[in-house]
């Protein structure tokens, strides 16, 4: 007797393929001792945390997610970009998903790929995906690219793997369309078992996508969203996304495609969760479109009304409330009566160098001090990013508008990954204080804040000793939180730094009163 290194099961020695799960035994002796080893326990406890599918299996298929995880940990070329550092649970979390469509299938392990490329947050395309120069530039949250690598998002990867609700997953997509690929052609057609499947998934894959291309004409909300009606690749990319996340609703709701899928991946993913798993009733997705890229978005209902990233192009968008309805851009710039808050441009260089230079405004701002050569590589960075966006610092030029300069800069950053909280401040050159402006665009950046880009809530923190400072944040609202006691190191000296707050119901119950 010979025990199956995906299931565990015990089978004849003659035996050719498992007679529990049909998979072929493994013949190379390194994955064999590879998966003789016992599973890492943190790995485990890991996966029970944050993945909700590796909790719904059961102990057979838990055991084949966790070797071919182990295995597509094992032989992939794994890569952390822009400053990224994979860890082993990073590659986990990725190997684990990409198992998922491995589960009932025989396979390869992905063979073609050879590498995992994983980015922080989403990136510029990779120069081999570019088809002509105008691609360039171009920001993404994932790629599959044949017989090459796979380029992944971190921050999108974490939070589709622990909410399938919202009906995406980057990992399935991109790791779908390497099974489309197998047979030579990226048609949505992956490697069939014979001719009585291949003719039935022409059938209704052809029939289902041309249904969904009416649909979309004709402005009808669509459980599959509009990108999968972008062509046959990604409509079978996305349909395997629906399978594996809301299988329940996907059965329901097209009863075919469940059936040629299930037969495809053969596994039945309605065992591993019940319907009260998600919601059922109303319209749980909104289709828009980006007001920058132009191409099709879609968000669960639950983020209306949020800030979010256009997964194509990854500039920000304000989710509509209905489906239907377009995507609001974040209006920038913005103005307040005397001022114009914007992005920055390479014609600021002299001005950013005045106001940099200035080392007591600087060091209230726990800024350090750059030179000419600095700002101009930074400059170039900042034209690169997109704005507003998690995790990164956001600048914007403070300008007048009698006559045009930046006498300022104005920073804001998000706090976490939903958007929904951010820390800013500001910055006016000594030439310009006491004139009201700092005062202005403040006011200014809070009304964007809380009204354009739908904040719960704004912080801002300054040296204790600044009185002018404390005077200008209470002066628009914001209260004390609290003061961290010698919590920096300043020219040799701990000094105080002082916390201040505004949540979005306090600034329109401020805005009412002044008013």
């Amino acid at each position: 007797m010979k025990k199956c290194l995906y299931c565990g099961r015990e089978n004849e020695d003659s035996a050719a393929s498992c007679t529990e799960c049909g998979m072929e035994e493994f013949k190379d002796s390194d994955r064999a001792d590879l998966l003789a080893k016992r599973w890492p326990r943190d790995w485990e406890f890991w996966l029970q945390d944050n993945f909700a599918h590796y909790r719904s299996l059961g102990e057979a298929q838990k055991n084949r997610l966790r070797n071919v995880s182990r295995v597509l940990i094992a032989e992939k070329t794994w890569e952390g970009c822009d400053g990224l550092e994979l860890t082993e649970e990073m590659k986990l979390a990725i190997a684990a998903q990409a198992a998922l469509l491995l589960l009932g299938l025989e396979h390869d392990y992905f063979g073609r790929v050879h590498s995992i490329v994983v980015f922080p947050k989403p990136f510029e395309l990779p120069h081999e995906s570019w088809q002509d120069e105008n691609a360039r530039g171009t920001v993404i949250a994932g790629q599959a690219v044949d017989y090459g690598s796979v380029y992944l998002s971190w921050s999108t990867v974490l939070s589709q793997m622990r909410n399938r609700a919202g009906g995406s997953n980057l990992v399935i997509h991109e790791f779908a369309h390497q099974l489309d690929f197998l047979d030579g052609y990226t048609n949505g057609t992956p490697v069939l078992r014979d001719g009585e499947q291949t003719r039935r998934w022409r059938q209704v894959m052809t029939a289902e996508f041309s249904r969904l291309r009416d649909d979309v004409r004709a402005g009808r909300q669509t459980f599959l969203g509009s990108y999968a009606a972008t062509n046959d690749a990604e409509f079978f990319s996305v349909a395997s996304e629906r399978f594996f996340l809301l299988p329940a609703r996907l059965k329901r709701l097209h009863p075919d495609l469940y059936e040629v899928l299930a037969e495809f991946y053969r596994v039945e993913p309605c065992e591993w969760f019940s319907e009260g798993d998600y919601i059922l009733d109303g319209m749980d997705f909104i289709d828009a479109r980006c007001p920058s890229c132009g191409r099709a978005i879609s968000f669960p209902q639950a983020v209306a009304g949020q800030t979010k990233a256009c997964p194509h192009c990854a500039a920000a968008v304000i989710v509509p409330e209905q489906p239907g309805q377009v995507a609001d851009r974040v209006r920038i710039p913005f103005q307040t009566p005397r001022l114009r808050l914007r992005r920055l441009k390479s014609i600021d260089l002299e001005d950013l160098r005045q106001l940099l230079e200035d080392e007591d405004s600087l060091c209230a701002l726990n800024w350090e001090k750059v030179d000419a050569t600095q700002i101009e590589a930074w400059l170039e960075v900042e034209k690169q990013r997109r704005f507003p966006h998690d995790a990164a610092y956001g600048y914007l030029g403070i300008e007048t508008l009698e006559k045009p300069r930046l006498i300022g800069l104005a920073c804001i950053r998000f706090q976490e990954t939903d958007c929904k909280q951010a820390e800013f401040s500001v910055l006016v050159h000594r030439d310009f204080r006491r004139q009201g402006y700092a005062s202005e665009a403040v006011s200014g950046l809070l009304s964007f804040a809380f009204d354009g880009l739908r904040l719960h809530r704004l912080i801002a923190v300054c040296d204790s000793r600044n009185q002018a400072a404390r005077g200008l944040l209470l002066k628009e609202g914001l209260r004390i939180e609290g003061e961290f006691v010698k919590n920096r190191l300043v020219n040799e000296e701990w000094i105080n730094t002082t916390s201040f707050g505004l949540l979005k119901e306090e600034f329109d119950a401020w805005m009412a009163r002044s008013r």
